[in-house]
């Protein structure tokens, strides 16, 4: 093997080794719906993946979801009997078509012993019970790996472009265990929306042809010597 044709080898690997590795990097985008009382609609609006950065590797979709407010129940049974109250909402992150996305369920659970029916209503006492300033939080994610579906591609790609996400928040709270229960709800609920683009950059070209272009100027040197 001629000096020429060794060194012309090792430049070629200085150069592979000089070209910066390609790192992922990644865009967010949040928009916070408020509390309000279900059941409620809204939309959230966030820029598209713009394909000029680099190359889509996966979007990740965010939900939070938090219900607050009041339960009460009254027991009307003649015996005593455990009561249990889940107080809770579902909250659905959805394309524009009302597919699912992310589901969150956030819920406080209460569960309690009372007396017979104390004859009455008012949601206290031994047989009825009262549970104000409840709150619950629940997060929940999802990944939409590349290739996209072409219904996602279509959704989420677009220079320039914004995407409107749909969500959806319903009151879901239930009680259970006395066969003759009175249950009142006051249900309010918010959702916070991320969206995620991680990606690999297009790469920057300076730093490479620098190099590339001092390759031949080394080869003529070095056939010199």
């Amino acid at each position: 093997m001629s000096i020429s044709t060794r060194f012309g080898g090792l430049a070629f690997c200085a150069l592979c080794v000089w070209l910066p590795a390609a790192h992922a990097a990644s865009i967010s985008y949040s928009q916070a719906i408020p509390l309000m009382t279900t059941n409620w609609t809204q939309d959230v609006t966030v820029p598209k993946f713009d394909p000029a950065l680099g190359t889509l590797q996966r979007v990740i979709l965010e939900l939070e979801g938090t219900v607050q407010g009041m339960a009460r129940f009254e027991s009307l049974d003649p015996t005593a009997t455990k009561v249990t109250t889940n107080f809770k909402a579902n909250i659905r992150l959805r394309r524009p078509d009302l597919t699912d996305l992310v589901i969150a369920l956030p819920k406080a659970q209460m569960s309690e012993e009372v007396s017979p029916h104390d004859g009455l209503v008012d949601f206290g006492g031994p047989s009825g019970r009262t549970y104000p300033n409840l709150l619950a939080t629940q997060f929940e994610s999802t990944i939409l790996d590349a290739p996209l579906s072409p219904m996602d591609e279509l959704l989420f790609v677009g220079a320039g472009q914004d995407v409107t996400l749909n969500v959806r928040a319903v009151g879901a709270s239930t009680g259970s265990g006395s066969g003759n229960l009175l249950l009142l709800f006051n249900t309010s609920a918010e959702a916070g929306v991320t969206v995620t683009y991680e990606y690999i950059p297009i790469p920057e070209p300076t730093t490479a042809l620098l190099f590339a272009s001092m390759v031949p100027f080394l080869l003529r040197r070095r056939r010199r010597r």
